[in-house]
């Protein structure tokens, strides 16, 4: 998964971490398409292909990071139901 993460400086030498994955449109994703509402813009995060993790973590050049901006294959991709679990009164 694509993300970036920020370390912030606090008081007394102490850090804090941010992380945010990115995401795509998935509007014309044959799979990630259905997992939003049908009035919403749908959303995917990066899946990164393991041979190009390295290409990734050392990228410097914005141009070259957004080449990775894209819809991970849907036949590389498995899905299947969950069952809706709901939650046992107590």
């Amino acid at each position: 998964m694509a993300g970036l993460w920020r370390t912030w400086p606090r008081e007394a030498g102490a850090e804090t971490f941010s992380f945010t994955m990115l995401t795509v449109n998935s509007d014309k994703h044959s799979l990630m398409n259905r997992f939003h509402a049908p009035s919403k813009e749908n959303r995917m995060i990066v899946i990164v292909p393991r041979s190009e993790w390295d290409d990734w973590l050392t990228c410097r050049n914005p141009e070259l990071a957004r080449s990775f901006m894209r819809p991970y294959p849907a036949a590389r991709m498995d899905a299947e139901p969950a069952p809706l679990r709901l939650k046992e009164k107590v």
